[in-house]
Order: structure tokens, then C-alpha cells, then sequence
């Protein structure tokens, strides 16, 4: 830091991943830094706000699901036959890879019981594929309402992508996190925070005479 000519006393920040080696670096340029704060990095902490989400059907299904096609190309061949598009793999170490899958089982919910007894019909999966089968055939309308609300949340994925880099994200760290917080205190005051969500709800719901709904509106 000297060799660049930086003034010690003039560092307000120093921006780190939470990996444990640079928490140990960070504590000894602090005592250097005196002004300086340590500050994780942000979308390291945002990554870890989907486990938050109590998507506690999703999670059922989604077990079984990364168990199979971790260990079968067969999975994702049949996936593509299905759908006409590849299946999303998964990363422990991509951010918001999990939500990435959700999306597309969501976008994709229309075939996912096609796929489902593909296959069984293949014989891939065995029990692994039966226990997906059971949680689709008992507890659909709550996995695709999951579903619908994981895609609602899509900004807690685009913002993490935002601040992701080396560069000047720091700036925009402030903004980005009151907006979400904003969001956050607001969610329940406007159908169109959860359009997915809403969508579904009324196409599962017929419209009849005498049924109350609840609509909002921005004038």
C-alpha cells in the first residue's frame, strides 16, 4: 500500500468476501487503517437472504430434484425432449443457483408432470423420482404458488448480479439496498409487489357472482 503511495489515514473501507484468509488480512490492515471499516461484501450477504424464503414445499421437491440430476445426464436428455430447452445445473458455489432452478421449474410447470412420468416410464430415478411424483401429485397448487413467489423475489437475484465484481459496485451499494428495504416494508400493500403470485390465485379461483376480491390500484 505504501509502494502505490496510499495515504493509511485516508482508507475508510476495505471490501471483502467472507473466505476466512481474508478476514485474517482485513484485521491486520485495520490496525494500519485506522479509519477503516470492514465491510463484507454484499453480495456475498444478499446471497444468503433466499434462505430466508420458507419455501418449505419447494425445498421437498427440490431435495430429490438436485439429488438426480447431479448424478444422471439422463435427466437433462429427457428434460430437453419435454421442454425444447436445457435444463438450468447447479452450482453449490454460483450464487442464487438454487433460485435459478425454481425459476425454471416455474416457467416450465405446464410439462413438469409430463416430465415426471417420463420419467418413471424410463425407469430413471427410482425412488428419487417417486418422491418428486408425490410431492407433485399431493401438494401441486402449493409448489406452484412457491414457485410463483420464488419468481416474485427475482430482484433479491438481479440486485446480487448488480453488486457482483471488482470494480465500482461499492457505490452502488446504498441505493440498491434501501430499494430493497423500501420493498420489503411495502410487500402486502400492492398485488403487483407479487404478479406471479396474483396471477395464479385468480386463474385458480373462478369468478362467480357473489365472490369478494380485494384489488389495489395506483392513482
Amino acid at each position: 500500500m505504501k509502494e502505490l503511495k496510499l495515504d493509511m489515514d485516508r482508507i475508510v473501507g476495505l471490501c471483502r468476501d467472507s473466505c476466512a484468509t481474508n478476514g485474517v488480512a482485513c484485521q491486520q490492515l485495520l490496525s494500519l487503517c485506522v479509519n477503516a471499516t470492514d465491510l463484507l461484501c454484499s453480495s456475498h450477504t444478499l446471497q444468503h437472504t433466499g434462505e430466508h424464503l420458507q419455501l418449505t414445499t419447494v425445498e421437498e421437491f427440490l431435495s430429490p430434484w438436485l439429488s438426480l440430476v447431479s448424478h444422471s445426464h439422463t435427466p437433462r436428455l429427457l428434460w430437453e425432449r419435454v421442454t425444447g430447452s436445457s435444463m438450468k445445473s447447479f452450482s453449490k458455489t454460483r450464487w442464487w443457483s438454487r433460485w435459478e432452478i425454481m425459476k425454471d421449474l416455474a416457467v416450465n410447470f405446464g410439462t413438469l408432470g409430463s416430465f415426471l412420468d417420463l420419467l418413471d416410464r424410463e425407469g430413471v430415478g427410482g425412488a428419487t423420482t417417486q418422491s418428486m411424483s408425490t410431492t407433485y401429485h399431493t401438494k401441486k397448487e402449493t409448489l406452484q404458488l412457491e414457485l410463483a413467489l420464488a419468481m416474485d423475489m427475482e430482484v433479491l437475484c438481479t440486485t446480487t448480479y448488480l453488486l457482483e465484481g471488482d470494480n465500482l459496485e461499492i457505490l452502488l451499494v446504498h441505493d440498491l439496498l434501501e430499494g430493497l428495504r423500501e420493498r420489503g416494508r411495502s410487500l402486502g400493500t400492492n398485488a403487483a409487489h407479487f404478479p406471479n403470485v396474483a396471477a395464479i390465485l385468480r386463474s385458480t379461483e373462478p369468478i362467480v357472482a357473489g365472490l369478494a376480491t380485494l384489488e389495489y390500484y395506483v392513482l
